[in-house]
């Protein structure tokens, strides 16, 4: 019996390595069949809604409208359970934050949603949530915010010892904003 759960829980390693695989070189498809098997397998798991929702995500923003329309419902729904399970998660709170500030109007893009999740972000690292901010700004034109939170976010990195404790999450907005704010 041990030999049987021992299988499983490899399988379902392999399964997840192949998702990753196939999201790093943006298969799609590939990638949603992979992370799908992995929610049905195990719906209660955040961190498997939290992959599913992307590659949703990712479909619907290179899909059809048609298509988008289906994909972002379900992508909405795969990251709201992985909020649920999981409400301190740093990347899922960016990955909303994105989804809601790139997507048109028309498909659910919603600029007020997206600072909703900068709110909590925030609370859960002043740093993340400046930056979320600066970011959602940035994706409204709205230079002086974009500035403004830049700055806030450049104060706090260096106010805050998260980068010695390795507690910051840095993703790719974080890099670039770092960047764009030196010259500030």
């Amino acid at each position: 019996q041990k030999f049987h759960s021992d299988l499983g829980f490899i399988k379902e390693r392999i399964t997840e390595s192949l998702g990753d695989l196939y999201s790093s070189r943006r298969l799609w498809n590939q990638a949603l069949d992979s992370y799908k098997n992995l929610v049905l397998l195990e719906d209660n798991n955040s961190k498997y809604q939290f992959k599913y929702g992307g590659v949703l995500a990712m479909l619907a923003k290179n899909g059809s409208k048609l298509k988008s329309l289906s994909f972002l419902k379900q992508a909405k729904r795969a990251f709201d359970k992985a909020e649920y399970l999981s409400p301190n998660s740093i990347e899922l709170y960016w990955a909303q934050i994105e989804l809601y500030s790139q997507l048109p109007i028309f498909l659910g893009g919603d600029f007020e949603k997206a600072w909703q999740y900068s709110n909590k972000l925030e609370k859960l690292s002043k740093l993340n949530g400046f930056f979320a901010k600066a970011y959602i700004s940035k994706e409204k034109d709205d230079n002086e915010n974009f500035i403004f939170f830049t700055r806030k976010a450049i104060e706090e990195w260096f106010k805050n010892d998260c980068i010695k404790s390795n507690k910051c999450i840095i993703n790719n907005n974080i890099n670039y904003q770092i960047g764009v704010g030196i010259d500030l």
